[in-house]
């Protein structure tokens, strides 16, 4: 009876810690799984596209020459209502599967652009973690596309919590999120090659707002703070391949307005520019053809404003060492579908010359009216709804060399040899037209500095034909300004055209332009004498007057003049330096001498919580106004607005968290009962052996 009695203690003392043992490790568990701070990392398996070398070591400008025309997988998992499986079906589109990559992969697209609508899938209450069977499903489609060895952009997109009506106002709330989403995403994919790129935000605005689709500056300026959040936090990631992805950003509403692209601020991280930026514009141009019912063709006056935007686009960023991508673009169906072939031959012949690749807006919808019929394939047969439009795209691509828009025909010239002045633009041995009228002769972005009171504009050239000045302007919806000479007058054995600033402001004028900062394409064109061959070497292209320095700071002007402002004082950042690039590679000492117009951007950081604890004062943050320029100019005035898709309603304000994670109290508690009844089980068994 004592043996039976010790050994059946000794039993429930060795069952007992068993199962004290197990039920603090299935706590542990829970808590773990339960506790926010970004999903789990998984394994290192096919990072790279399995039918290609890993891509690794990359520049920006490189990933995106190997990027060719892309397709979107839109109205998917951007969709803003459902959760889990609900969620990529419930705007009408059925599941992603593999042959439907396969077969977007085999028609020649290269690139797969996933918008995702990550709010749904949050948990508010656990530090905005995402659900991880969604990053798994997000993860499966990564996969099929990686198996075709394509490139592929994921972002965030119809976010009701950053879409805000007063963003202008509200971004460093909005900032939190970002940071926790981009966090979780940057954890989870870290070990994914070059092939992934992430997207920092789709089209970021004020919406339900007045300037839903142009914006203000305190706007441009919100975009640019969530800008730096996304980059500072892929990069301080650091794992895998996160300190070399390349990293889309887009403008206010992604817009191709000139206006607002300029007003792109570039990131810094650990007082380094952020390498491998992408530019994200959106073009969905001319905007009543391509999402509107009112425009049924597409003709060459259309082809000429869709290439000035790429040409603005190449002005902006490809000028300024940043490549850019077209993330969307579509041309709606009509019963127009001839039309929408020029369309598409126009813009793959476009994507191709100017080296920046297009990626084709796709909602799977086929209805054929409303703006919204985007759908080039059918989804659940596999079949191409429009394969001539399809073809259109490659046709036009394959057209044209690549990059061949971008060939150097002159460029900026320094100190004039010629003319007293600024040389903005000169060939050696100059630049011979070959086409009459051709807006790609000579074409730069212009610049308001070329446009005061003491300065003019002087054309060198040679031949029987004369150079024409052409200029245009996206906010006054001007697209072919031209400008008739104040005077003309030979130079040695070379011919001279001068335009006055009387002359070209006047001409302005008569088109409705008071601020030259409404100009956005300064273009030279080549006309024939009457009777006479083309005949036209352009030299060179000289600004008369003392030099300009212009000076932004995030994105603004900030100064515009002779002298030297104050260093900026802003609230939300810290100053790092003047530099002489959008790139931030040369840094500009203040004070030294200049012999020709020049541009200095200001590099900033984001301050630090412990910074901004440390200020008992802050102090506010001027709108680009600068602090000690006794001539400083306004701020560039506001873009109208620009060309966008249509969209879906808009997703909701940011709901309350309906299922907070209770997830590992319950695996908790239920260890605990079953401990209690195995523990009664085996006291009973005792008892009865005790009574034996």
């Amino acid at each position: 009876m004592r043996i039976l009695r010790r050994n059946g203690m000794r039993r429930v003392a060795v069952i007992l810690g068993m199962i004290l043992l197990l039920t603090c490790m299935l706590g542990s568990v829970a808590q773990a799984a339960a506790a926010g701070g970004g999903a789990q990392v998984i394994a290192k398996s096919a990072m790279a596209a399995e039918t290609g070398e890993e891509l690794t070591g990359k520049t920006a400008a490189e990933v995106v020459n190997l990027m060719g025309i892309g397709w979107n997988i839109g109205n998917t998992f951007d969709a803003t209502g459902g959760t889990g499986a609900a969620h990529e079906t419930n705007w009408g589109n059925p599941k992603v599967t593999k042959e439907l990559i396969h077969t977007v992969s085999e028609a020649g697209f290269n690139v797969i652009r996933i918008p995702i609508t990550w709010a749904q899938e949050l948990n508010l209450a656990d530090n905005y973690k995402i659900k991880d069977e969604f990053l798994a499903r997000v993860k499966e489609v990564i996969d099929w596309c990686y198996e075709d060895n394509l490139f592929v952009i994921i972002n965030v997109h119809h976010e009701g919590w950053l879409n805000i009506r007063n963003l202008d106002k509200e971004y460093r709330k909005v900032g939190v999120e970002l940071e926790a989403v981009w966090a979780q995403i940057a954890e989870y994919f870290a070990d994914y090659d070059q092939h992934l790129i992430f997207e920092g935000m789709n089209e970021p605005r004020m919406a339900g707002s007045s300037v839903e689709w142009t914006g203000n500056k305190d706007a441009y300026q919100a975009i640019n703070y969530l800008i730096q959040v996304f980059a500072q936090t892929i990069r301080a990631n650091g794992k895998g391949h996160n300190n070399e992805r390349c990293l889309m950003i887009p403008g206010y509403a992604a817009s191709s307005s000139t206006n607002i692209m300029e007003a792109v601020s570039l990131p810094s991280y650990d007082g380094k520019p952020v390498g491998n930026i992408i530019a994200s514009v959106h073009c969905y141009a001319p905007y009543n053809f391509c999402l509107q019912d009112s425009q049924m063709t597409f003709g060459n006056g259309d082809a000429a404003s869709v290439e000035a935007i790429f040409r603005s686009i190449k002005s902006v960023f490809l000028d300024n060492g940043i490549p850019a991508v077209i993330g969307e673009t579509s041309a709606t169906e009509k019963g127009n579908t001839e039309e929408r072939v020029k369309w598409a031959e126009c813009m793959g012949k476009l994507s191709q010359s100017y080296g920046i690749p297009i990626v084709i807006w796709d909602n799977g919808s086929d209805s054929k009216k409303g703006g919204e019929s985007h759908a080039y394939i059918n989804r659940r047969t596999l079949e191409w709804n429009y394969p001539t439009v399809v073809k259109g795209l490659f046709d036009g691509f394959a057209s044209e060399e690549r990059g061949s828009a971008l060939k150097d025909n002159g460029g900026d010239g320094g100190e004039s040899t010629t003319i007293t002045g600024d040389s903005i633009w000169k060939a050696l041995g100059g630049a011979t037209a070959t086409k009459e009228w051709d807006s790609t002769y000579i074409s730069m972005g212009a610049k308001a500095t070329w446009f005061d009171a003491d300065r003019s504009i002087a054309i060198v050239y040679t031949g029987t034909s004369e150079p024409k000045l052409i200029l245009d302007s996206e906010t006054k919806q001007q697209w072919w300004i031209p400008v008739e000479p104040t005077k003309r007058e030979t130079l040695g054995d070379k011919k001279v055209i001068w335009y006055e600033y009387e002359t070209l402001m006047s001409t302005l004028a008569e088109f409705g332009i008071t601020d030259p900062t409404d100009l956005r394409n300064f273009m030279i064109v080549a006309v024939p004498a009457e009777g006479q061959a083309l005949d036209l070497t352009t030299h060179e292209i000289v600004v008369t007057g003392a030099p300009r320095l212009t000076y932004i700071v995030n994105g603004m002007r900030y100064y515009f003049g002779t002298n030297t402002p104050d260093d900026p004082q802003l609230e939300d950042w810290v100053f790092l330096g003047w530099y002489t690039s959008k790139t931030y590679e040369t840094k500009y000492e203040k004070g030294a001498a200049i012999n020709s117009d020049a541009t200095v951007y200001a590099m900033l950081r984001l301050k630090t919580d412990e910074e901004r604890a440390a200020e008992i004062t802050p102090t506010p943050e001027p709108t680009v106004e600068p602090t000690a320029a006794p001539t400083a100019t306004a701020d560039p005035t506001e873009a109208v607005e620009p060309t966008k898709a249509a969209e879906p309603t808009q997703a909701p304000e940011r709901p309350a968290d309906e299922h907070p994670s209770t997830t590992g109290w319950w695996i908790i508690v239920a260890a605990g009962l079953v401990a209690m009844v195995i523990v009664c089980a085996i006291v009973m068994k005792v008892v009865k052996a005790k009574k034996k």
